[in-house]
């Protein structure tokens, strides 16, 4: 009866070494780190949270010695193909966070290089509410306003657009983003309302401002002046005609009597419209036939012509 006994004593001893070699050799598993919804100020589920959402990211008291410890947090997204993004955290007792995107996340929390909080956190799609409304909430007539609702898990959304002091709609929408140009100037609440799946309602308005559109300035316009170009100075026409022999009579009509009496031979000269009045001498050029007596010629001057000095000079024999 002795020896059953005895080698019960012996395997209850084996057994609590074996469990005490685990326990003094096997590292115990962190503590999960806690989450707090700073929206509502609560405790949230770890294990399933929402993107774009802020929480706080913290461990219990107790496992700090003192709560003006300092941690190290550790974050970063599980990726099956690409670079792994981390995110590092020093001296926070408390991490503010807000997940991106959707996916699984380590979360760690280090006290002097020791591991003291550990997460694996699912970040879904969850009733976000997102309206981006843009930076110019004033534009001028002409011009388009672009809005966009990047609200998650949304069943349905309404735009509508009315007239400050007026419930008369002017546009309305359904689509995430909606576009719309006002048609004259004034002041327009702009109103959105989402619908959740989870069956909550949010709601945003802005208000907008439409102004006159701005005056064109005038454009300086320099004008250069222009140099008149000279006017073409008459001449008269160069008759290319060989001369007649010497002592010929060619020039002389054949039906007047032209002993002791004078007549007279048309000479080209310019008409009216073309003549320029100068307070310098003026040049004509003429070529009588041979044989010609130049006896005068006729000529255009303005009624304030005191003196008329007139010299002639042939230019060969």
């Amino acid at each position: 009866m002795q020896r059953p006994i005895i080698y019960t004593f012996l395997c209850c001893c084996l057994i609590g070494l074996t469990s005490a070699g685990y326990s003094l050799f096997w590292p115990r598993p962190a503590p999960e780190v806690t989450v707090r919804d700073q929206q509502v100020d609560t405790l949230v589920d770890s294990h399933m949270l929402w993107a774009a959402y802020d929480y706080d990211l913290f461990i219990r008291d107790s496992i700090r010695v003192s709560p003006d410890d300092s941690l190290t947090w550790y974050i970063q997204k599980r990726e099956l193909t690409g670079p792994k993004e981390v995110d590092f955290q020093l001296n926070e007792a408390v991490r503010e966070w807000k997940f991106r995107d959707t996916g699984y996340y380590d979360v760690h929390a280090y006290l002097d290089l020791k591991e003291v909080g550990h997460s694996l956190m699912h970040v879904i799609d969850g009733d976000r509410f997102e309206v981006q409304w843009g930076p110019e909430l004033e534009k001028a007539l002409g011009t388009s306003f672009d809005f966009r609702d990047a609200s998650t898990n949304v069943a349905k959304r309404a735009w509508t657009i009315s007239r400050a002091g007026s419930d008369e709609t002017v546009a309305s929408g359904e689509n995430v983003n909606f576009e719309w140009t006002p048609p004259d100037t004034g002041t327009y609440i702009a109103h959105v309302k989402v619908e959740f799946r989870s069956g909550k309602v949010e709601r945003s308005q802005e208000t907008l401002a439409v102004m006159p559109p701005p005056k064109a300035e005038p454009k300086l316009v320099v004008v250069v002046p222009q140099k008149p170009k000279p006017a073409k100075k008459w001449e008269p026409p160069v008759r290319e005609t060989p001369p007649p022999p010497i002592g010929s009579a060619s020039c002389f009509p054949t039906t007047v009597r032209t002993e002791g009496s004078s007549f007279m031979i048309k000479v080209d000269k310019p008409a009216r419209a073309q003549v320029e009045f100068h307070d310098e001498a003026t040049v004509f050029k003429i070529s009588p036939k041979y044989d010609c007596m130049f006896t005068g010629f006729e000529y255009f001057a303005t009624g304030k012509i005191d003196n008329i000095e007139i010299t002639i000079e042939c230019l060969n024999k």
